[in-house]
């Protein structure tokens, strides 16, 4: 089908006669599948705030056949080939995944994020190599090698929240139905970001970076080469970029690096493939954390990629939502 279907076509899903979804494809078909679901979203993208979702959407699992570029979400369940994903739905093998609202002030729109957001090289060489989608997985390995010979840095002021810090919630600690989702009515709930809602006033703000309170941590510099916030163990068949996390850890994993010399960032391709970027404090940061800000600085070289899809470009609030969704998983 075309682009924005499957948003469409899960927004209007009827919650008496199904409670399950099998989604042939990549992580931007599941993208556009849960913005349907959750926010509402047609064929245009992200929802707004106008939207609440039925309480049943918690309990619709979602099955991916890998048949995408890169399959991230897919293979962090351990769905690496189609006859593994459809037997993980012929089993009803039912998990719940967790899932990150990025909110936008300045364009007013929500997204969800099943798999990660990048800039800098990793969200480069993804958008730049849409041409090339014909050659599989390689198209990404083609383009990382490409970004780390041009060795450009991206600018943006970051800031987080730990995961194991006070408040909200996040890998440890906390209740994170109470907070994924919050009930309104008996059949009517919204989703809640304390996190995110403690700094609103602010979030407009150019001193917002100055003015965030504890537990938020301002990352220092504020030039980027690799910059991955990921949901998820895997962004692609071909990389462990998190290792320390599952799909239902309830936190998130921010990989980062500042100017590397070009042998380490090839170097780094190697630590991603392996899964060991938790062991290299010399050539990457590696955190844990349950909520980010990013505000990118002015300059033509910025640009999103959220679940490998092309986002606008300004101020980002995010905060997960520890086992908000369900998918039909190999692994339980």
């Amino acid at each position: 089908r075309g682009a924005g279907d499957a948003a469409t076509m899960a927004r209007d899903l009827d919650f008496d006669r199904f409670d399950g979804l099998v989604l042939i494809g990549g992580d931007g078909t599941l993208h556009e599948c849960l913005q349907g679901l959750f926010l509402g979203a047609g064929g245009g993208g992200g929802g707004g705030e106008g939207f609440t979702p039925d309480p049943r959407v918690r309990e619709v699992a979602i099955g991916m056949v890998p048949l995408g570029s890169g399959n991230g979400f897919a293979c962090s369940c351990g769905a690496w080939d189609p006859d593994t994903a459809l037997w993980a739905v012929v089993k009803n093998r039912r998990r719940p995944f967790d899932l990150t609202q990025l909110r936008q002030p300045s364009s007013g729109k929500r997204w969800l994020m099943c798999l990660d957001l990048t800039f800098g090289f990793v969200a480069n060489l993804d958008l730049d190599t849409e041409h090339l989608r014909w050659m599989g997985h390689a198209r990404f390995e083609l383009g990382g090698v490409w970004q780390i010979l041009k060795g450009r840095t991206t600018k943006a002021d970051v800031a987080f929240v730990l995961a194991d810090d006070g408040g909200g919630h996040g890998g440890s600690g906390g209740a994170p139905a109470e907070v994924a989702i919050e009930a309104k009515k008996e059949e009517e709930v919204v989703l809640a970001c304390p996190l995110l809602d403690a700094i609103e006033g602010s979030a407009r703000s150019a001193s917002l970076f100055d003015d965030l309170p504890a537990p938020w941590t301002v990352m220092s510099p504020s030039n980027f080469q690799i910059f991955v916030v990921s949901n998820t163990p895997c962004i692609s068949m071909g990389d462990r970029i998190a290792p320390t996390i599952t799909v239902s850890s309830g936190s998130l994993a921010l990989i980062s690096t500042h100017r590397n010399s070009r042998l380490d960032n090839l170097a780094l391709m190697d630590i991603i493939a392996k899964g060991t970027t938790h062991e290299n404090p010399r050539v990457v940061s590696y955190r844990e954390i349950k909520a980010f800000v990013i505000d990118p600085k002015k300059g033509k070289r910025f640009q999103y990629s959220l679940d490998g899809e092309r986002i606008p470009n300004g101020r980002i609030l995010a905060q997960v939502h520890p086992g908000l969704a369900t998918a039909f998983s190999p692994i339980l």
